[in-house]
């Protein structure tokens, strides 16, 4: 098959792979019962589909004798071809006429025909020939194909006008392109190349140079007049996608880096302050019955971050919690954050604090993701390639906040104001801010630092307890037990 003849087959491929692709979707969104779709629409859909696969089969056809090389293509496009004709066969199978009844057929008949697991094996089937296909095309206008005199060539006016633009955009950038690739080729062929891994990832390191070339992006998904069939990106989709986005690597660690409480530590913290004869406001109670804020300060070393994290994981915080929420029956979801100033840039600044509350909030209720970042659901162009910038993040933090009190009740617990990597102005706002959201209905913070005169002075009139002033009691518990659970403490007190 003349290297022509392949774009040909392999761009007709691309259109019939792109279309069912958005057939696919359809089918699970009817599925769902989600779409309302018009018998014309089908009817159009239907004869649509089979103009495309037409297409396809007669530039099989008409493409000549197979070289070894390019019987593959020829299987990826048959197999293009089963899939397309599946679909059609399913929409046909409400194109009898235009009763209203029909729409409720074709939902029937996605349910038994097309089961999710068989849209979704469908779904991903595509998206694997629509990769090799772009591949193929790589290595063909890379080795074979004469850019200066490919409109000379007989197989050339064989194409229809469609086909034609979409080779043309390629072949256009087919000289550049090709260095590029020889660029990459070089480096990677540096590598040990017998390691199937390495292999692996030379294909795919020269798929991401032509996916990241701007013109040829648009022509390996061919994009069709715009119409009423045009379906949107699946919304779960979308939402996995972004929460993945907003999830990153070292969030848990310094949580996990601070050393537990011993199991009698803080004890204190659930019981009354009377108890201690402590000038402190009960934590208990502001927990729950209490809004605002609630500021643990302390001395560096008194071991203010041991204490969030006990409150953090301790069943006790969650139970107390639900009582809190019993005022107007909403869910409580919780979210923590730990500032650690010799850590990364996301565990000491202001887009990891609100980037790690946003995820928390976002998984405990997915609902309100698309709420958050609506127009990543509503453009299905939406350019995730930097995203989440700052000012997205604070924006569907916001937006989130204004939720509580309507969808759910928000406590978030905030250790270590004074590790924000800011300078002094900016720790006032912060703690601005903090003010600010305390406000909301349903929302309440618990917040840690050193005594630093702008956290003094920010949270004067909240609720509050000095840590260094209280632990004395926890120390000489520590030490009585350590001292009582000895094996040899014990023996002897037994030989006695």
């Amino acid at each position: 098959m003349e290297a022509l003849a392949v774009l040909g087959v392999a761009s007709n491929i691309l259109q019939v792979i792109d279309f069912s692709s958005k057939l696919v979707i359809a089918a699970t969104e009817i599925h769902k019962a989600r779409t309302t779709l018009q018998h014309a629409d089908l009817q159009s859909a239907a004869t649509d589909l089979k103009s495309l696969n037409s297409k396809l089969t007669t530039s099989l056809n008409s493409s000549g004798a197979l070289t070894e090389e390019n019987t593959e293509l020829h299987q990826l496009a048959n197999e293009s071809i089963l899939i397309a004709d599946e679909l059609v066969l399913l929409l046909d199978s409400v194109n009898a006429g235009p009763n209203p009844g029909r729409l409720e057929s074709f939902r029937k008949a996605t349910k038994t025909a097309w089961k999710r697991n068989k849209i979704e094996a469908s779904a991903k089937r595509l998206e694997s020939i629509r990769e090799q296909i772009q591949f193929r095309i790589l290595v063909q206008i890379k080795t074979e194909l004469d850019f200066s005199s490919f409109r000379d060539d007989a197989q050339w006016r064989l194409f229809d006008n469609n086909t034609k633009k979409i080779m043309e955009t390629i072949i256009a950038n087919g000289i550049s392109l090709q260095a590029k690739i020889d660029h990459q080729t070089a480096s990677l062929s540096l590598r040990h190349d017998h390691h199937e891994e390495t292999a692996v990832q030379r294909h795919e390191e020269v798929l991401t140079t032509i996916q990241d070339k701007p013109v040829l992006s648009s022509v390996f998904i061919p994009s069709r007049q715009t119409n009423r069939w045009d379906m949107e990106p699946d919304p779960r989709n979308v939402q996995r996608k972004i929460l993945n986005l907003l999830d990153f690597r070292q969030r848990r660690d310094r949580h996990e880096d601070i050393a537990e409480a011993h199991k009698k530590t803080f004890e204190w913290l659930y019981q009354h302050a009377e108890c201690y004869n402590k000038p402190w406001d009960n934590f208990l109670e502001w927990l729950q019955n209490g809004t605002g804020i609630y500021w643990v300060n302390g001395k560096a070393g008194s071991g203010k971050s041991t204490l969030m994290k006990f409150v953090d994981d301790e069943v006790r915080t969650h139970q107390v919690l639900d009582i809190w929420a019993e005022r107007n029956g909403l869910p409580v979801v919780k979210a923590s954050y730990y500032f650690w100033n010799t850590g990364t840039a996301m565990q000491k600044s202001r887009k990891g604090l609100l980037q790690s509350l946003l995820y928390q909030i976002l998984s405990r209720q997915p609902q309100l993701v698309s709420v958050t970042f609506s127009s990543a659901f509503d453009n299905e162009d939406f350019d995730f390639g930097d995203f989440p910038s700052y000012s997205e993040v604070k924006r569907a933090f916001n937006l989130a906040l204004r939720e509580s009190g309507e969808k759910m009740n928000l406590f978030l617990l905030i250790d270590g104001l004074d590790e924000y990597d800011a300078d002094g102005s900016e720790m006032s706002e912060l703690a601005e801010y903090f003010q600010t959201i305390s406000n909301i209905s349903g929302v309440k913070l618990l917040l840690s630092s050193r005594p630093l005169p702008t956290f003094e002075e920010a949270f004067k009139q909240n609720a509050q307890l000095r840590l260094q002033d209280l632990t004395a009691a926890d120390i000489t518990a520590f030490v009585e037990d350590k001292i009582t659970t000895h094996q040899r403490i014990q023996e002897l007190t037994e030989t006695d």
